[in-house]
């Protein structure tokens, strides 16, 4: 049983079969503007066997062997057509220059190709034999047969990618082989690959260069699977950072973002009626939302200390919104006591929990880097989410600190399942 792939037609292919009997340009050049491959004459070669086989193939599959035969007429054949009756302007031929401009002989013959050279800017054509005129017109009402027998068989042997199909199965071998040996098999991997990457992603790959790449990705961005491709992964990342910089869509609920990109448009997300909030009037800060608050606080610290306060308020505000469907603002000791137990274990891990540390601009961007916390680190999350609230409750945006209920920590005792159920139990104590 052979291992080759099935190779699959698309309608590039078949634009690209087409060309190269219409098009007067040499076969190299028409593949640069259809085929991955570029202007690689041999691998033209190869897709133009390949597209006519299965072209006769569907020819014969409907009892169309004639049509099958011609179908494998070369190229070369058709090379030479006859005029087009309908293009315009036409150059005359000189003996229809003569019959035009000198019927009566008057100019020698030197002199009516100069006249004739000067105003067409050609040289006078030699005169066509007949039986050579009756075998361009045949060539040409061949070749208009064969472009008709492409266009009807081409819906028949074409099929639309989809992320199931092998590499090997829509590239020339030369470039899906790259793809395999980076572990890359399906146009689903790659795609996946893509969007990962980024705008600039042929450089993960060992040899493939820029150009091939824009083809393929070309290929994609006109197929069906277009949507399935990321705007990270098909612009240039300056133009994609300074976008997601200026970006005010909302965003879809359930996607997980750095703190710089949250937009939460719902009064009951974004704590502007939150229920541990102060009376309003005596706010002293100027924003009146979870998210102007929190940026308030960390505007007060720089460098290294932000970045890593940063981090734990975005964890604890995407948490509320996304995880409790809360706002920070209605948090309450219970609320808090279960943040710390997602700290250590945050769960589904594809929404919350990224493979490796991407930049914050990066879709693939997540909260929590290949696992959740160490019980010192989640020790010291609660006491800086602890310090913050304690400051908002000062400037009055809190009525409380949610965190004054949980016990004092001991970061290298402290288990945040058995504390925190300890303080939901003792909560409970207190209500009964």
């Amino acid at each position: 049983m052979s291992n080759t792939p099935i190779r699959y037609v698309g309608l590039h292919h078949i634009a690209f079969f087409r060309a190269a009997f219409e098009s007067d340009l040499e076969l190299h050049a028409i593949a640069g503007r259809y085929l991955e491959t570029g202007p690689d004459l041999p691998a033209a070669k190869r897709t133009l066997k390949f597209v006519q086989t299965a072209l006769s193939q569907g020819a014969k599959r409907n009892g169309k062997h004639g049509a099958a035969a011609l179908l494998r007429v070369p190229r070369s054949r058709f090379r030479e057509q006859a005029p087009d009756t309908d293009a315009s302007p036409k150059v005359p031929t000189l003996e229809q220059y003569r019959d035009e401009v000198d019927p009566d002989g008057f100019y020698r013959e030197s002199e009516l190709l100069d006249m004739y050279q000067a105003e067409y800017g050609v040289l006078a054509a030699a005169p066509v034999s007949p039986a050579e005129e009756r075998r361009q017109t045949r060539n040409l009402r061949l070749l208009q047969k064969k472009i008709r027998l492409i266009n009807d068989l081409a819906a028949e042997i074409s099929k639309p990618p989809t992320l199931d199909d092998l590499v090997a199965g829509w590239f020339d071998p030369r470039v899906a082989n790259k793809f395999v040996a980076a572990k890359i098999d399906t146009l689903g991997d790659l795609i996946l690959f893509m969007n990962h990457r980024g705008y600039r992603w042929y450089r993960a790959i060992p040899k493939l260069g820029e150009v091939t790449a824009k083809r393929i990705v070309s290929f994609l961005a006109g197929s069906e699977l277009s949507g399935a491709l990321t705007p990270y992964a098909l612009t240039p990342i300056k133009e994609y950072r300074s976008a997601v910089a200026k970006r005010g869509a909302v965003v879809p609920r359930g996607a997980i973002v750095p703190l710089e990109q949250i937009r939460v448009p719902v009064a009951d997300l974004n704590g502007s009626q939150g229920m541990n909030r102060a009376e309003p009037r005596r706010n002293r800060l100027q924003g009146n939302d979870d998210l102007a608050a929190i940026n308030a606080w960390l505007a007060l610290y720089r460098h290294n200390t932000e970045r890593a306060y940063r981090k734990e308020a975005e964890r604890l505000l995407l948490w509320s919104i996304y995880a409790k469907q809360k706002a920070f603002s209605s948090l309450t000791t219970e609320d808090v006591g279960e943040y710390a137990r997602f700290l250590e274990n945050p769960t589904p891990a594809h929404m919350w929990v990224a493979d490796r540390r991407y930049d914050r601009f990066h879709p693939a961007w997540r909260p929590f880097v290949k696992c959740g916390l160490a019980s010192h680190s989640i020790s010291y999350a609660v006491q800086v989410l602890s310090g913050m609230c304690s400051w908002l409750v000062g400037q009055r945006y809190l009525d409380s600190n949610p965190f004054d209920g949980l016990p004092k920590m001991n970061a290298a005792t402290w288990n945040p399942i058995t504390e925190s159920n300890w303080v939901l139990r003792r909560l409970q104590f207190l209500r009964e």
